[in-house]
């Protein structure tokens, strides 16, 4: 199930103890969108989620999947510090958490 075990809902009713039927589940996630476990990918069976302090920084798939190029290439030793990003994410700049009130 995709339900975001951080949401007040989800605490409030215990859902991690008493996980609702499925039919109930849909139901609760469509009158509350920010109970869904947001899936940045999936790919055959295998699907990948973001906690929600993470996809509250990438507000869409293009800066997620920046941000994941940029690691790829550090980790290859490819990318260059401070080098110039095409079009880099705001909300990802030093102080930018501290700005976003």
């Amino acid at each position: 199930m995709f339900l975001n075990t951080r949401n007040e809902l989800y605490r409030e009713r215990g859902m991690s103890k008493n996980a609702p039927p499925r039919k109930e589940a849909v139901r609760l996630m469509s009158e509350h969108p920010n109970l869904i476990k947001r899936p940045i990918l999936v790919k055959g069976n295998k699907i990948v989620l973001l906690d929600s302090d993470v996809a509250s920084v990438f507000p869409d798939s293009t800066t997620v999947n920046q941000a994941l190029r940029l690691l790829i290439q550090l980790a290859e030793g490819k990318a260059v510090a401070g080098a110039k990003q095409r079009s880099p994410n705001k909300a990802l700049q030093p102080g930018a958490q501290k700005r976003r009130r």
